[in-house]
């Protein structure tokens, strides 16, 4: 619905922050939201947010977000500007995911991702 329309779905999830941590959200707004803010080129508060989303590991350890989030970070560090944790989130994802299908398309992305994008 709001693919194409960050601002309006960071507007939205801003909503939706009492309840990020709720079992029934699965961490999703928090990850939809760092995901906005990335597109908005708000790097820094991107890279904030997927931290709080990876702080959040104990709320569903088995979301899937937490494996993305470490891609967001690195992704969002990497356009703010700091190589050095974008290059460590990248390293940290790869390490997490090295035994997962490689053709899954976020390994193979991620796997081929350089950070200058």
């Amino acid at each position: 619905m709001y693919e194409n329309h960050p601002d309006e779905a960071l507007q939205q999830l801003e909503r939706a922050k009492p309840y990020d941590f709720g079992t029934d959200a699965n961490l999703i707004t928090i990850y939809h939201r760092s995901e906005a803010l990335l597109k908005i080129g708000r790097y820094q508060e991107a890279v904030a947010e997927f931290q709080r989303l990876l702080n959040a590991r104990l709320v569903n350890p088995n979301s899937p977000y937490l494996a993305l989030a470490q891609l967001g970070v690195a992704r969002a560090a990497s356009r703010s500007g700091d190589r050095r944790k974008a290059q460590s989130a990248l390293d940290t994802f790869r390490t997490d995911w090295h035994q997962a299908d490689a053709a899954l398309p976020v390994v193979r992305i991620a796997l081929g991702e350089g950070l200058g994008q």
